[in-house]
């Protein structure tokens, strides 16, 4: 009841900190909008295909191998590193998980060591 709205701070404040220009802040009508501008015309965007992301590049690393259509992390070396599938292609570097962890197939993380039974994912 005792507050306006002060411009400068974009708050309400009290009559007394806010100093009123051109409106009237003690229930007076407010100033007209000056008439909206057209904005100019622009043209539509150009029409270029969507782009397409190139397939995954293959990493040949030997015992490494993807099951057809998988995308995901594998264990490598004992679970002390693992590598990523997309689509079936082994994709990247090798990771290697902090010491006193292993990689965890089933959470698809490094995980500590006594948390992680290492599964042979072999590529036969």
């Amino acid at each position: 009841k005792n507050t306006l709205f002060n411009f400068q701070t974009q708050i309400c404040d009290w009559k007394n900190f806010v100093t009123c220009t051109d409106l009237s802040c003690d229930g007076g009508s407010p100033p007209t909008a000056p008439p909206p501008t057209n904005p100019p015309p622009t043209n539509p965007p150009p029409t270029n295909p969507p782009p397409t992301n190139p397939p995954p590049t293959p990493t040949s690393t030997p015992g490494q191998c993807c099951p057809t259509g998988y995308t995901g992390l594998r264990p490598y070396n004992d679970c002390k590193d693992y590598y990523h599938c997309v689509n079936g292609v082994v994709t990247g570097p090798t990771y290697s998980c902090a010491g006193g962890t292993l990689f965890d197939f089933n959470i698809q993380s490094c995980n500590w060591k006594r948390s992680v039974t290492c599964a042979d994912m072999s590529c036969s």
